[in-house]
């Protein structure tokens, strides 16, 4: 994992900022929606165009650069950095354009793409229909074969920009006796043939940027299709995918209006207003997460993996957000904010219309492109941002995963609960075996001298299975004790170490413990007082008396709480996905009304808010792991900022767990129990939600006032 850019990647930032600074237009341009911005928006586009910037990560050959994602990404950061007018022919340029390299005949690329990149075309979307919006597979527009033609007759609504555009996309049904998904053919055509009807739906502001388009006999040649015939929801779905992926909304987008909603705040808010500024902070974070799970995904996406559900998921977490963002700057401006729905430029861009459910939000303007086919590195330095882990982390993680699976499972945890015990000694000396234990002790004091980032699927691993005992505080404490006279029993696991912070009230694990390392120095000979506690493989303990001993390198031990709350923070995700693995196999087993409960609408959508929590929490964890071993300046807000997230992933999960299981989720039977416990008292172990949000809440905004 590398967080860094190339030389050379600096040098295309450099070159795309220089360029948009001496072009975009000084006073920002009319909306879109209307003729006349609509007209100046596609002057702007071939100006992009003619300097090659209209469509950095198209091959060169139909007009853009062959620029890599993560190129990609950079030139859209520089883009909302300079306040740039929105993208008119987003449509084509960043959905049907990747479509068509994609799926299209080579014939198709060269047709339409040097048209589509410089704008000369602009596209319309006329997907959804009066009862086939969201249910996209509900499609009832026709087109029938006569001759040397296709015969469209229909209706379409909320076609994207069809007031003004040229050309449209669409899904009609091809198979008169085919229903759903089955028989549906996607086609390219032009908006001025005869029968075709556009009547523009003017939106709350009054401008007009849905039509209705009416097809009513309208011939179209035989070549007109996109991909096979009957196979049009493949290639829609391909659409879509760009659409919910990384293409529809860059994060540059969001990273920018968040900054500005900064400023915003900083200009107009009372900064005594915790609630308003907690909001604010939530807001960066919401950016920051998108911004770090669109890296990785990115990465992914160059190495060969396939973008799956991830496109569904972006695109509910950025919709939510983006509507979220918008109401709190509507919260700060209060008496000063527009009747008519309009923040004044407070953030660069009008209000979203329809702030009501995810999935069936009306998309916003903006820019966007990628290609979910992996390309190589560019020749001009490649890829080096590489938010991925190496294949030997991948099978170090996937190793302790078949151990924990294999010797540790559910039933086994149980019998510890049970009997009273926080710790196994058996699974102590297999993961000692593993060379686990010392992974982050340096190699000359007897350990593997692992990083961090090494560690945090490991982490990640141990929340998975639940383990109990002091892993993940004698992980991090071992390599403090390298240079002292405990440090090659720590380092092969018969000396067993745990942490805490100066000053917490109780020490997880010292009942087994033999040393307990704080930031200020190492105490053994000590007596552990155990107390009552939630989790039953994690002990809790007051711990007196003993010797204490300063660290040979305190300065190593200043990181002493990010390293834990990290740590904890990758359990947490780890106990966040088991537990919604446990509900997802209760969901398709129990039985109500004669139907699996995972088959009911709202059970999907309660663990699909679940999964989106988790799986948005990953990747500012695995950032900050990394923030740590590469001793960022950023590390402490990072380590707090996954902390939070993390915590409140796994309670979501749990609690969403726990409504699926219903009664049975309360019981000592259930496993659930078992992780939900150990979520809960993770959340509030190294500093709470609430503790680490305030953190980067100063780290973002500067301190509290007072």
């Amino acid at each position: 994992m590398d967080l860094t850019y190339t030389a050379e990647q600096d040098a295309f930032r450099a070159e795309a900022r220089g360029w948009l600074e001496a072009n975009v237009p000084g006073v920002p341009l009319p909306s879109f929606d209307t003729a006349e911005g609509f007209a100046l928006h596609r002057q702007w586009e071939r100006r992009l165009h003619d300097a090659r910037w209209s469509a950095v990560s198209w091959p060169e050959q139909y007009g853009g650069r062959g620029a890599d994602y993560l190129t990609w990404l950079i030139f859209e950061e520089e883009y909302f950095r300079a306040g740039a007018p929105g993208r008119v022919n987003q449509n084509g340029i960043f959905l049907l354009g990747p479509t068509i390299i994609e799926v299209g005949t080579e014939a198709q690329k060269q047709r339409f793409l040097p048209t589509m990149a410089s704008s000369e075309i602009v596209w319309a979307q006329a997907w959804s229909e009066p009862n086939a919006g969201s249910d996209l597979a509900a499609i009832r527009s026709t087109a029938r074969l006569d001759g040397d033609a296709w015969v469209l007759n229909g209706q379409k609504i909320w076609a994207s920009r069809a007031v003004w555009s040229d050309w449209c996309f669409g899904i009609f049904r091809t198979d008169p006796q085919s229903q759903r998904h089955r028989g549906l053919t996607f086609f390219l055509l032009p908006l001025d043939l005869p029968g075709i009807t556009v009547r523009p739906i003017a939106q709350l502001d009054g401008d007009t940027g849905f039509a209705e388009i009416f097809f009513d006999d309208v011939r179209i040649p035989l070549d007109s299709n996109l991909g096979e015939v009957g196979k049009g929801w493949n290639v829609a779905m391909a659409t879509a995918g760009f659409e919910r992926g990384v293409s529809l909304r860059s994060p540059a987008r969001f990273s920018t209006a968040a900054d500005r909603l900064i400023e915003l705040w900083r200009s107009h808010a009372d900064p005594a207003d915790d609630s308003l500024r907690d909001a604010v902070s939530d807001a960066w974070m919401q950016a920051e997460g998108y911004r770090l799970h669109t890296y990785q995904t990115v990465t992914g996406m160059i190495e060969g993996r396939a973008v799956g559900s991830e496109a569904s998921l972006n695109k509910i977490f950025w919709s939510e957000m983006d509507v979220r963002i918008h109401e709190i700057a509507l919260d700060i401006l209060g008496a000063r904010r527009r009747a008519d729905g309009r923040t004044d430029g407070a953030l660069g861009r009008r209000l979203p219309v329809l702030p009501g459910r995810a999935d069936l939000r009306r998309h916003q303007r903006d820019p966007a492109q990628h290609h979910r086919r992996p390309r190589p590195a560019t020749a001009q330095g490649g890829v080096t941002v590489r938010f991925s882990f190496t294949d030997d982390q991948r099978a170090f993680s996937d190793g302790l995963h078949d151990l924990l699976t294999g010797e540790f499972p559910c039933a086994r945890l149980r019998e510890m609960w049970e009997a009273g015990e926080g710790h196994s000694p058996e699974l102590w000396a297999r993961l000692a075996e593993m060379g686990m234990l010392a992974m982050l002790v340096p190699e000359s004091a007897g350990g593997m001298g692992a990083t961090f980032t090494d560690s945090v699927l490991l982490f990640q691993q141990l929340g998975r299975a639940a383990v109990p005992g002091p892993v993940i505080e004698h992980m991090v404490a071992a390599p403090l004790l390298a240079g002292t006279p405990l440090a090659s029993g720590v380092a092969d696991g018969t000396t067993v170490a745990t942490a805490c912070l100066d000053g917490d009230p109780f020490v997880a694990h010292a009942d087994v413990a033999d040393v307990v390392v704080t930031p200020t120095g190492w105490r053994t000979g000590f007596t552990a007082e155990r107390v009552d506690g939630i989790d039953g493989g994690r002990h809790l303990c007051i711990v007196s008396g003993g010797t204490v001993e300063a660290l040979t390198a305190p300065e190593d031990a200043a990181d002493l709480g990010d390293w834990l709350a990290v740590a904890a923070a990758a359990c947490l995700i780890g106990l966040g996905e088991t537990m919604i693995d446990i509900a997802g196999d209760y969901a398709r087993q129990r039985e109500q009304f004669g139907k699996p409960i995972g088959s009911f609408q709202a059970v999907k959508h309660l663990m699909a808010d679940a999964l989106l929590k988790v799986e948005f929490a990953k990747a500012p964890t695995y950032r900050a792991a990394w923030s740590l071993a590469t001793h960022q300046p950023s590390a402490p807000r990072d380590a707090s900022m996954a902390k939070a997230l993390a915590g409140e992933a796994a309670y979501r999960a749990s609690r969403a767990s726990m409504q699926v299981h219903g009664g049975i989720g309360y019981t000592w039977e259930a496993d659930l129990q078992l992780f939900m416990k150990k979520a809960w008292a993770l959340q509030r172990a190294y500093g709470d939600s609430r503790t680490h949000r305030r953190r980067v809440a100063d780290a973002v905004l500067g301190p509290r006032p007072g």
